[in-house]
């Protein structure tokens, strides 16, 4: 009887207790600081990515890069502004003409820095002998079996090329027919040819697409004057002008005011979204 009466005790304190704690909130904490609510985070969702790159997109459009081909005639008669060029530590294009005293040296050394090398190829201009194209040039009056024989002597004597484009040669390149026998002589050897537009009656493309070689045109002589100051503007002229073109080739010769024109001009190129590049890069029909 004493166990039972001890047990209906404990029953009815632990059911007067549940009833008394049961409207009491929990203690807060001891930690010595006021309890704070719980900070609600907003939910940013992740930036939109590019599904090709995985790159976020840009509010601001980016700049489109254009290609500059430096081409720079004339090259095999002087190494010291050769090194000159090449200090620039830019794509450069480098013409060498056949049979000089420093062809092969200058082909060899521009290869072996990394730029492409054409053979410049001496043709007769309109008001020749007045002004003489030099050593193995071709001339209309020529036979296919002569010309055949003296193209293939100038390109043995320039080694390292991956095309040509003409030194001179506003008569020459106006024979569509003359054009045809050496077009087809650059294809068996898979070069392409750059039409330096001597003349504005070139049949230099309409021949190409016929024959079927890789081909280009200059677009413009950056040093005609000789000087720096031109030369400079000519080519600050064509970055403020880009949006009017993607990709151009540029015509220089080995003048020290055409080096120094190329080094002041350099910063430009980036802030401008230019990319000088190789001509084997940008050459089709």
């Amino acid at each position: 009887m004493l166990v039972l009466s001890i047990v209906f005790v404990f029953i009815v304190g632990v059911a007067f207790g549940v009833f008394f704690f049961s409207g009491q909130e929990e203690p807060p904490p001891e930690t010595g600081r006021a309890v704070q609510s719980p900070v609600t985070r907003q939910f940013v969702p992740p930036a939109p990515v590019m599904p090709e790159t995985g790159e976020p997109f840009r509010d601001e459009p980016v700049p489109t890069t254009a290609l500059m081909a430096i081409v720079i005639d004339d090259i095999g008669y002087d190494l010291s502004i050769l090194d000159k060029l090449l200090s620039l530590n830019i794509a450069i294009n480098f013409a060498v003409l056949p049979h000089c005293p420093f062809s092969v040296q200058s082909a060899c050394k521009a290869y072996e820095a990394g730029h492409e090398i054409i053979l410049h190829l001496p043709m007769e201009p309109h008001d020749y002998p007045e002004k003489n194209p030099g050593e193995g040039a071709l001339f209309v009056n020529m036979t296919q079996q002569e010309m055949t024989e003296l193209l293939q002597k100038n390109l043995r004597a320039v080694p390292h090329i991956s095309g040509v484009n003409n030194h001179m040669g506003s008569r020459f390149m106006e024979d569509g027919g003359k054009l045809t026998v050496i077009f087809a002589e650059l294809k068996k050897r898979d070069l392409y040819f750059l039409d330096s537009l001597t003349t504005e009656h070139s049949k230099g493309r309409t021949v190409s697409q016929t024959v079927g070689i890789d081909f280009i045109s200059r677009d413009t002589f950056m040093d005609n004057n000789h000087d720096e100051t031109d030369t400079f503007q000519i080519l600050k002229h064509l970055l403020d002008n880009k949006n009017s073109w993607d990709r151009i080739v540029v015509i220089g010769h080995p003048y020290p005011g055409t080096v120094r024109a190329i080094r002041r001009i350099l910063p430009f190129l980036d802030e401008y979204g230019i990319k000088p590049v190789y001509l084997s890069s940008i050459t089709g029909h």
